[in-house]
């Protein structure tokens, strides 16, 4: 986690190596955090979740030092990849909207934004100190975008299921309708007696 540790800038203190060498600095830690996200294995993330879910199922009551230093050592790490610079992809001509969806598709698919919904909704009560952790997560994540344009984005996607779900119902009534047209009424269903009449020839033997 160090390495993904932010690169501060400290006017007062920076030393003029410090300033030279900062640029790199900077390029080859986000050259890691990409390494991160983009790992073949696609596990890396997955595995940090497996380290700190033992300590998130301890009770806080009895939780220790060590469980919440783990808590917030993995939640640090998830906040320091968040913090997407435009550097990041530089050498692949990459740009920071292509970054950020590179984020949300490995935090999506590794399973990071589940912890983030059971750290936050445990908020008070299973967890103490971990909401500014939470916070800082959610806003790089979003950082640089037009909040309305989220909202109106998901408006709009919960109109389109609505449109497909009454589509749905409509095709499901017509199939109703054409199976109601082929199918035995009613009546049909009525029993009918039938008399069988057997006719019996008797043979005479002369």
């Amino acid at each position: 986690m160090p390495l993904t540790w932010p690169l501060e800038k400290m006017d007062d203190r920076i030393t003029y190596n410090y300033h030279r060498h900062l640029p790199v600095l900077q390029h080859a830690q986000e050259s890691y955090k990409r390494t991160i996200l983009q790992h073949p294995s696609h596990a890396i993330l997955t595995n940090c979740i497996r380290i700190v879910l033992p300590s998130c199922l301890t009770l806080l009551k009895e939780r220790t030092n060590r469980d919440e230093g783990i808590i917030k050592l993995v939640l640090y790490l998830f906040r320091n990849l968040s913090r997407i610079d435009k550097s990041l992809g530089a050498d692949e001509n990459l740009s920071n909207e292509i970054s950020r969806e590179t984020l949300i598709l490995s935090f999506y698919k590794e399973g990071v934004f589940q912890l983030f919904l059971t750290v936050a909704s445990g908020i008070g009560s299973s967890f103490d100190s971990e909401d500014v952790l939470i916070l800082e997560n959610m806003y790089y994540l979003i950082r640089g975008l037009n909040i309305e344009h989220i909202y109106d984005e998901q408006e709009e996607h919960l109109v389109k299921q609505q449109h497909e779900l009454e589509k749905l119902l409509k095709l499901e009534d017509g199939l109703r309708k054409i199976g109601a047209k082929s199918s035995t009424t009613r009546h049909n269903k009525f029993g009918t007696t039938v008399w069988l009449k057997r006719k019996v020839v008797f043979n005479r033997i002369i």
